[in-house]
């Protein structure tokens, strides 16, 4: 019964959702220069959009943040390009993230009411700024799209 209302909690989170994607790291390791690119195709420019990624990692990352490189994308080169940094741990060690098991979810920001200059293909990079060149315990990265319905 429990397993049935989960699910229903998280099918209705998910149908406001214009775009998600999820990109599965390889071993649990993100490398550094490895980006994950998300494509989009927008057709409503008269919304704006927030855009955030949502990070599972396990207790095998070793430190207590992450630095996280986005850029979007069109035909003609780069538009926004920002570097976010988010804690994953706390300062005595727990996770910040939600999750039942050693597997935690954060939700990274990456844009906030972001309105697409035009309608087309648009590309969504994200890769990790830190000093390593893997970083352990990284699981998966889902770039989650939801039109805020604030008209411009």
């Amino acid at each position: 019964m429990l397993f049935i209302a989960c699910a229903g909690i998280f099918t209705s989170c998910a149908d406001d959702a214009f775009y998600v994607s999820t990109v599965d790291m390889k071993h649990n390791f993100w490398q550094r220069g490895e980006s994950t690119s998300y494509e989009i195709e927008i057709t409503d420019t008269t919304v704006c959009y927030d855009i955030a990624l949502h990070l599972r990692n396990n207790e095998s990352y070793p430190w207590t943040n992450i630095y996280v490189i986005s850029s979007i994308e069109d035909t003609t080169g780069t538009l926004e390009r920002d570097t976010t940094m988010c804690n994953l741990f706390d300062i005595t060690g727990r996770p910040t993230g939600h999750g039942l098991s050693n597997v935690k979810e954060n939700t990274i920001v990456l844009w906030e009411d972001y309105m697409f200059p035009h309608g087309g293909e648009y590309e969504v990079k994200v890769s990790h700024g830190m000093r390593n060149v893997e970083l352990p315990g990284i699981a998966s990265l889902t770039l989650r799209i939801v039109k805020n319905d604030t008209i411009r």
